[in-house]
């Protein structure tokens, strides 16, 4: 049988393979012409398998086989020092297999542990199509070339399969998107990892009512091992909250294919907000106005949003809805209507409503008028913000008046001296949403915190999160008839005299930070970060797509919430590489760092020895990415 090897060597050349240093990047390799390659060195295997007989596993190198033909397959592995070896199967195909890596065990074929750089791997009764996992570890940790031949059996392995390796989809990941209120839509956004992809033909992505988007189209871009990665997002999906799935193929190799199954979001309607402005009687003609905006967010796109009071004045919007909706009735006869509520309800779904608290109508004075009206206002966010309540921390939120501020009447002063006729406007500070309101004795009201921007009486006014506390407040701005020196109201009749705007409310959320850790044996970064909104309500971190830099490196995962970990992968040694995290809220923070990989141990041996003595053997002894000692 030594006699059929040899012959075999000379007829066929020796195939060079190279060799995969983790399972999922597994090679293919064949016995019939033999095979040579360079061990790994200076790596350890993953966790997660059963190595069986192997105790130690330094130095892995991956591969595959696929039977050809049924029988045996006797094999040699040689090297110039120590080897071992480890075989698990069989397995249906090559994905199947892939699909084990992490969790290899149970069904080993072959395994040997032995102190010798000569190992004799077996399959017994291998049938035909069927794929085996070998993993051969470079026990010595020295640089050496090590040969595998088929020495015995009346089976074989399938060579095609390195000179034309077949498609492998190694990884997919997809990130269900939330509902898109003003659309009534979601996304979904990913990355695909892929080995040898056909040469014709499109990378598709379709989910499970037949949405697709091309991903890329041949010639697919590829490195020097075949291995390529491509991003995709896939728009304008269905929110039906039920089970769904999202598939990536090759349109020329439909085998080559991953599928990832979840539950579609749904757009439920949701009033989160509603605030009331409720002017003086004008005692002109006993009515008063009622002004405010509601908030919403998935709202209906059909119907009406109907904003009334308790007595049936409204104001009514037809769709479309965008949210803020700043709403006005006027005009409201004053009849002394007591504990009376504003409503907003969409007519498409009555069940998306919401009310103020509670109030009175504004009693009408005979005697000089209180024509006082605190206007309207328009707000803006400076900085990463999209929400309308929370607040990235640094951020800052803007509240301007309109220009339409109407103060109280001049009617001089006590007599004191201790304030005069100085209007102006002061922002207030409540932890819950106000209660009593204008013409009430807003001082009374178990929220109010006190003033929070008492010396400008014009506005506009910033307020900057400075805090990251993660705790909510409301802001309201309110007339006053001298400012400077804290008198709101002023008013002879002896009803108090001022007007009170919309409450702003605003969530301080805290900063985004964290740390990260790096592995260099596995080529890995691991940043764990917390803060803002997902330590606020629970949602997740996310990368932003097309922000990583270098491109030859990949994610492991691109979501985690607080707390949780994000891990890129494929860094060599030198490599700067960075990276965008953000919340739900696009509050952002940069990873970014030059990566410290695996360097080659150096030692230094004092090699002076007597001539008339034999020559010395130098012991080195040590651990990968430790201390080294030679006597």
């Amino acid at each position: 049988m030594k006699l059929v090897s040899l012959i075999s060597l000379v007829m066929f050349p020796t195939i060079l393979f190279s060799q995969g240093a983790t399972c999922a990047d597994m090679d293919p390799i064949c016995t019939d012409v033999g095979a040579s390659f360079t061990a790994n060195t200076g790596t350890t295997s993953e966790s997660g398998n059963d190595y069986g007989c192997l105790s130690t596993q330094p130095n892995p190198s991956w591969y595959y086989f696929e039977v050809a033909t049924n029988g045996n397959i006797d094999m040699s592995l040689t090297a110039g020092s120590d080897i071992d070896f480890i075989i698990w199967g069989p397995y249906a195909n090559l994905a199947a297999a892939k699909a084990d890596c992490g969790s290899l065990g149970g069904n080993e074929i072959d395994c040997s542990y032995s102190a010798t750089n000569i190992e004799s791997p077996s399959i017994p009764n291998a049938v035909a199509g069927q794929v085996y996992i070998m993993l051969i570890t470079n026990y010595a940790n020295v640089v050496q070339d090590i040969t595998l031949v088929q020495t015995g059996g009346s089976g074989s392995t399938d060579c095609s399969i390195v000179s034309n390796p077949p498609c492998f989809m190694s990884y997919f990941e997809a990130t269900i998107g939330v509902c898109n209120s003003a659309t009534g839509t979601y996304e979904v956004t990913g990355s695909i990892d892929f080995d040898d992809p056909p040469s014709t033909g499109n990378l598709i992505v379709r989910d499970c009512d037949g949405n697709q988007t091309i991903v890329a189209s041949a010639p697919f871009n590829v490195n020097a091992q075949g291995e390529g990665s491509e991003t995709f997002t896939l728009t304008g999906l269905d929110p039906d909250g039920g089970a769904c799935s999202v598939t990536a193929f090759f349109s020329a190799d439909p085998t080559c294919t991953q599928v990832l199954n979840y539950t579609a979001p749904e757009c439920i309607c949701n009033l989160s907000y509603i605030s009331a402005n409720i002017s003086p009687c004008d005692d002109a003609d006993a009515t008063f106005d009622i002004t405010g905006y509601v908030e919403f967010e998935n709202q209906p796109t059909s119907g009406t949003l109907t904003i009334s009071d308790c007595n049936g004045n409204s104001h009514v919007f037809n769709a479309p809805f965008t949210s803020p909706q700043n709403f006005q009735i006027l005009d409201i006869p004053s009849d002394g209507t007591t504990n009376c509520v504003i409503t907003a309800t969409f007519s498409a779904d009555p069940g998306c409503t919401i009310s103020s608290p509670s109030f009175n109508y504004p009693a009408c004075v005979v005697g000089p008028n209180c024509p006082v009206d605190i206007g309207s206002f328009s707000t803006n966010i400076v900085g990463n913000t999209t929400s309308n309540v929370e607040l990235c921390f640094g951020d800052s939120y803007i509240i301007t008046p309109n220009g339409d501020f109407i103060p109280p009447d001049d009617i001089g002063d006590d007599g004191s001296g201790t304030f005069t006729y100085n209007p102006g406007m002061w922002i207030l500070l409540y932890d819950c949403p106000p209660t009593i309101l204008a013409p009430g004795d807003f001082t009374t009201d178990p929220c109010f915190l006190g003033g929070f921007i008492t010396d400008d009486p014009d506005g506009p006014w910033t307020i900057e999160n400075i805090y990251g506390d993660n705790n909510t407040y409301y802001f309201v701005p309110l007339t006053f008839y001298d400012y400077d020196a804290g008198i709101y109201s002023y008013y002879s009749a002896g009803t108090l005299c001022y007007d009170m705007g919309p409450a702003y409310p605003i969530t301080f959320l805290s900063p985004i930070q964290g740390s990260y850790t790096e592995d260099c044996f596995a080529g890995t970064s691991t940043a764990t970060v917390y803060g803002s909104t997902p330590e606020f309500n629970g949602s997740n971190f996310n990368v932003v797509p097309g922000s990583l830099s270098p491109s030859t490196a990949s994610f492991v995962n691109t979501s985690t919430p607080n707390n949780g970990t994000i891990t890129l992968g494929g860094l060599e040694d030198g490599d700067a590489y960075s990276y965008l995290i953000e919340d739900e809220n696009g509050c952002p923070v940069a990873v970014d760092a030059i990566f410290n990989g695996m360097e080659d141990a150096t030692f230094t041996y004092n090699f002076k020895y007597c001539q008339d003595e034999p020559d010395p053997t130098a012991n080195i002894t040590g651990v990968p990415g430790g201390n080294f000692t030679a006597t």
